[in-house]
């Protein structure tokens, strides 16, 4: 196979299952650099013939490519990209080296590419070599960009380059979303904290106008599809940011009832979901377009996403009360078996979720899928080891044993670090 096809079947498959929830590399300019460099056998020799401008403008167009194409070789199964398991490494270690190669330049003078490239190479890399250190090194070289940039401020997010503004703005997004998870879940430090920056963030979802990354007038992408997608990626990190300041006024020991508030908070995310992200609505029809149907694939994955990691945070949550004896803002008492009973219900209605799911879009999120299914996992291995309550303990065996089922669909290296 060419590599200008294995390029356009990635970019195809970003915009199909990964654009939905990382909305921050424009479909036009990924096709273009793909015919400019794969496309002929001559294209190395632009980087040659260009000014210094347009040299790294060009190195920055290639790593961008090769580092999505990694990422996406890397997470999707074979059931998507056949060849994936083939071609990553060699995506990644392309990605790696041109941006090697710039990358003084880089640091000093980036732009929404220089986050973009580090997030995606850090998906690859998570994905190709199960280092879960290395890949978060990677990913929070962009997050020190985006903080050392100040796009948590909505006047340094200004460009001439209306679509560039906007690149940045989501990226810094997605930066926050999941330093914010880090966060949370403890499994890294955070950077973009609101105490740790000098002003409070005043970058907009959306900013002052709409500004479209895709082509309205291609079917898949009929109005308001982009809109409903931006409206779905910016409840995550509504989500995550909700949670983190419910733990922080749990842990603050706050009045009781600014902690509901924060609580109320939380959940009414979910129970404001938008239409079309509701089951009903993503079933396939009678009479549903290839269009329709890309559209819902796309709406799945954003489903996926914010439920599993809701029913996720509703236990981190629920630890967090116990542990602080707030039970209270659950409707429960602080009674032990009050506690284990309501961490059964809660882990039941994340796995039902995970069943409802069709399994693909599990396998498209990967490692960060993984890592919820795993966290979970831990609560399940605590309770089984320190509950006294012989029906509680059988139905949380009973609980893991489902989770290790999925993790070994999954094909995860998580799931023979929670068999142990």
């Amino acid at each position: 196979m060419r590599v200008i096809d294995m390029a356009n079947n990635c970019i195809e498959i970003y915009m199909q299952y990964t654009f939905p929830t990382a909305p921050f590399v424009p479909e036009g300019r990924l096709r273009h650099d793909a015919l400019f460099f794969f496309a002929t056998a001559n294209s190395v020799s632009v980087f040659e013939s260009a000014n210094s401008d347009e040299t790294i403008r060009l190195m920055r167009g290639f790593t961008l490519l090769a580092s999505l194409c990694a990422s996406m070789s890397s997470v999707m199964p074979e059931s998507l990209l056949a060849y994936g398991k083939l071609a990553d490494r060699l995506f990644l270690k392309a990605s790696r080296d041109m941006l090697k190669l710039y990358e003084d330049f880089d640091l000093e003078y980036p732009d929404s590419t220089s986050l973009a490239i580090r997030f995606l190479q850090s998906s690859a890399l998570q994905h190709i070599t199960g280092r879960k250190g290395a890949a978060f090194h990677v990913f929070g070289q962009g997050t020190l960009l985006a903080q050392s940039m100040h796009l948590y401020d909505e006047q340094a997010i200004a460009r001439d380059d209306p679509v560039e503004s906007n690149l940045l703005r989501l990226n810094f997004w997605a930066a926050y979303s999941s330093d914010k998870g880090g966060q949370v879940l403890g499994t890294r430090p955070t950077v973009l904290h609101e105490l740790l920056l000098p002003t409070e963030i005043s970058t907009s979802p959306y900013g002052d106008s709409f500004v479209a990354l895709l082509d309205p007038n291609n079917p898949r992408y009929a109005e308001p599809f982009e809109a409903n997608i931006l409206i779905g990626f910016h409840l995550m990190p509504r989500l995550w940011s909700s949670a983190a300041r419910l733990l922080v006024s749990l842990k603050a020991r706050e009045p009781m009832a600014r902690i509901a508030d924060a609580y109320f908070d939380f959940v009414g995310i979910i129970d404001g979901l938008p239409s079309w992200l509701q089951v009903s609505n993503l079933l396939p029809a009678p009479g549903d377009t290839e269009a329709n149907l890309f559209q819902k694939t796309c709406f799945w994955v954003q489903r996926c996403t914010l439920m599993m990691s809701f029913h996720c945070l509703r236990l981190v949550i629920l630890q967090s009360c116990i542990e602080q004896s707030a039970c209270g803002i659950m409707g429960l008492t602080d009674q032990p078996l009050a506690a284990s009973m309501k961490k059964m219900e809660v882990i039941q209605e994340f796995l039902q979720t995970a069943d409802d799911i069709p399994f693909v879009y599990h396998q498209i999120k990967g490692e960060p899928s993984v890592e919820r299914i795993r966290h979970v996992g831990t609560i399940l291995l605590e309770m089984i080891q320190n509950v006294d309550n012989e029906a509680i303990r059988a139905r949380a065996n009973m609980f893991f044993t489902r989770l290790l089922d999925l993790l070994a669909k999954l094909d995860s290296k998580a799931s023979a670090e929670l068999s142990r």
